[in-house]
């Protein structure tokens, strides 16, 4: 496995199916990885699901076919890692874009 220790990623679509598998192998992989969606149940079981496996996450709720609660939701995620003591010097940041039609996304 290949190791993203000081990175961060943000995962879209991330409540559940490839999102969901996506956001655990980055952060098994090391990353800071916040998770977006719009379920905040599901969002908040995976962070705990990561935190408990070690790694470190965080939830941003959003719907990504709304601009605006993307605009927020970035907003929100880059207060977030602020406060937690990441500058944007350190931080790589990657994004993917895993929703079903089917799925609640």
């Amino acid at each position: 496995m290949f190791s993203l220790k000081d990175k961060v990623a943000l995962v879209t679509g991330a409540s559940q199916g490839i999102g969901r598998d996506t956001a655990l192998a980055l952060a098994e992989a090391g990353a800071k990885v916040a998770v977006a969606a719009r379920s905040e149940e599901k969002l908040s079981a995976l962070v705990a699901e990561i935190a408990g496996a070690g790694g470190c996450g965080l939830a941003v709720k959003m719907d990504v076919a709304d601009a605006e609660q993307v605009k927020a939701g970035f907003q929100a995620g880059a207060r977030k890692i602020r406060a937690a003591g990441h500058s944007g010097e350190q931080r790589g940041d990657y994004s993917r874009r895993a929703r079903h039609s089917h799925e609640g996304g």
